[in-house]
């Protein structure tokens, strides 16, 4: 009984949130969420690489789901000059609360 009320705890969560399984995050649809612009601040006028996983592919740093598009992210952030797409409403602001937790960033 406890296992059950847990596994639908965690359905729930991921329901309240949006976040789909990484299977679903591929997907090609697009939903219905606007992209979220955020001030250009320090990035004025500078072209930004979206950050991409090791395939090539869009990722989201929160949650690992690959991204089918830029146009199919929910939004992005821009931080230390790359750009970072979510797959998911609650991403962009975990990932904006604590950016150095979640950002790919290379050792020089």
């Amino acid at each position: 009984m406890k296992k059950i009320v847990i596994l639908f705890g965690v359905v729930a969560v991921f329901a309240a949130f949006g976040c789909a399984p990484k299977e679903e995050a591929t997907s090609t649809e697009t939903g219905t969420d606007p992209v979220v612009e955020k001030p250009a601040g320090e990035t004025e006028g500078m072209e930004l690489a979206a950050y991409r996983n090791e395939d090539g592919n869009l990722e989201c740093p929160v949650m690992g789901n690959e991204i089918a598009s830029e146009d199919a992210a929910v939004g992005h952030s821009d931080y230390e000059g790359t750009r970072y797409y979510f797959c998911c409403g609650g991403c962009p602001d975990a990932f904006d609360k604590n950016p150095e937790k979640y950002a790919m960033v290379e050792d020089e």
